[in-house]
């Protein structure tokens, strides 16, 4: 048996480090590569499918503003439809058009489409999206199964033909998909002077980039008026805080609980 060659075995290692480097860039380099989170969003989103989903359970509204602050930044022209089945929206709410025009959506563009079941909100988004230039919202909502390949790629092969957008706000359990491109969403605490509203802001990542590098993760702001989003400082997100600043103590440290039940 012939000994290993050193020489041999660190140029391998030394290839297999390149390789690394090449195809799975770490974050921060392939950050700098994409050039900003603008830049990576554009290049993600010309692409006919992508999907975004809560970072966990309770980030559900984060998801929904930025996929809804995501298509409107997309386009200024072209309808805008919202396609949920109707136990999503019973677990969202009933959208507000006060606040969908705070937000900067042009009500006037804008199509809800409820339907019975998941299936059908699947087969409505297909619909919509043999509109040109249609941008469609797709809702996936739990259910006994959640979104399979084959319809992924039906979506994919209609807005590929007509030239429309689809967005899948996954809610299901995260299963592969003819996406291009998953975005991870939470909410972020929002910078304003003094005690101000400021603007909706949102951590994302980008989990999976089917046409690029992916790892990648910021914090940014959503502008209503300019319908565009703005990348946050690191620095300034490490200081931020909550409006109020102290939260109620818990319940074994309030007065009420050590005075028992029936105190006044």
């Amino acid at each position: 048996m012939l000994a290993p060659n050193p020489s041999r075995q660190s140029c391998l290692a030394a290839l297999d480090a390149r390789h690394a480097r090449t195809f799975q860039p770490p974050a921060r380099e392939a950050a700098d590569w994409f050039g900003g989170f603008e830049k990576a969003r554009q290049a993600a989103f010309q692409k006919p499918l992508v999907e975004a989903a809560p970072a966990s359970p309770g980030e559900t509204y984060a998801a929904l503003g930025f996929s809804l602050a995501a298509l409107r930044a997309q386009a200024e022209d072209g309808l805008l439809f919202w396609i949920a089945p109707g136990c999503a929206f019973a677990e969202l709410g009933a959208p507000c058009a006060d606040g969908l025009s705070q937000f900067g959506i042009d009500l006037s563009r804008l199509i809800l489409v409820k339907t019975q079941s998941p299936g059908e909100a699947l087969w409505a988004t297909e619909q919509a999206l043999s509109l040109p230039c249609a941008r469609a919202l797709c809702v996936i909502a739990p259910g006994r199964k959640s979104l399979g390949l084959a319809a992924s790629r039906r979506l994919l092969l209609r807005a590929e033909e007509s030239g429309a957008q689809c967005l899948l706000l996954r809610l299901d359990p995260l299963t592969p998909s003819a996406a291009f491109s998953r975005w991870r969403v939470s909410a972020a605490a929002s910078q304003a002077a003094g005690r101000e509203m400021g603007a909706p802001s949102f951590a994302v990542s980008l989990e999976k980039n089917r046409a690029g590098p992916a790892g990648m993760d910021w914090r940014v702001e959503w502008n209503a008026h300019e319908h565009d989003f703005r990348e946050a400082p690191r620095l300034a997100f490490a200081h931020a805080r909550t409006l109020d600043g102290a939260v109620a103590a818990a319940t074994r440290h309030r007065p009420f609980a050590a005075a028992g039940p029936h105190a006044a």
